[in-house]
């Protein structure tokens, strides 16, 4: 399956997601170091890099959500933005948490309902996907949050607050790069 993946330019590192029925997991290897299988690595993936106390043996249980589908890193690096579902959460929104790197501290998690925004042009959107990546803007303060029925929601990156929204298209949002 569809295993997510963020680089971190300045310290060299890929964060990599598993997501199991019980959770997800995080786990960092330093990208010029080439992938090995040491005995007594777990097993799904190259030897892993700790970057906070936050980690256990397995990783960084993620607390905000039970399966991430989407990361990336804010461009100054300092902040680390995941999406996906979280226990609970009915099937049209998604969740999306920032934290700081590397101290995994948790910013902010918010859930976004897609039936709260009036849409524009509506269009029969029967299967909304509320798994999809995220992208920061250029500064790092803003987080573009496509909601998978062709909503795109802008949060403040640091409080979470909404600051905006706009229907982009009729169709689902699958990217987001902004620039």
């Amino acid at each position: 399956g569809f295993a997510p993946f963020a680089i971190h330019r300045a310290e060299e590192l890929v964060a990599m997601v598993r997501n199991d029925q019980f959770g997800s997991e995080i786990r960092w290897a330093r990208v010029r170091q080439p992938f090995q299988k040491p005995e007594l690595d777990i097993g799904w993936g190259p030897q892993r890099v700790r970057v906070s106390e936050e980690e256990d043996d397995w990783g960084w249980s993620v607390p905000t959500m039970i399966n991430v589908s989407g990361m990336v890193f804010s461009p100054n690096d300092d902040a680390f933005a995941l999406s996906g579902e979280s226990p609970g959460t009915e099937p049209r929104t998604i969740t999306v948490s920032v934290h700081d790197f590397p101290s995994l501290r948790t910013r902010f998690v918010r859930t976004i309902e897609f039936d709260d925004k009036p849409i524009v042009d509506p269009f029969p959107r029967q299967w909304p996907i509320a798994t999809r990546p995220v992208a920061f803007g250029p500064g790092g303060r803003r987080l573009y949050v496509p909601e998978g029925i062709g909503l795109i929601t802008v949060l403040d990156a640091v409080t979470g607050a909404e600051i905006d929204y706009w229907d982009a298209h009729a169709g689902q949002v699958c990217t987001i790069d902004v620039q």
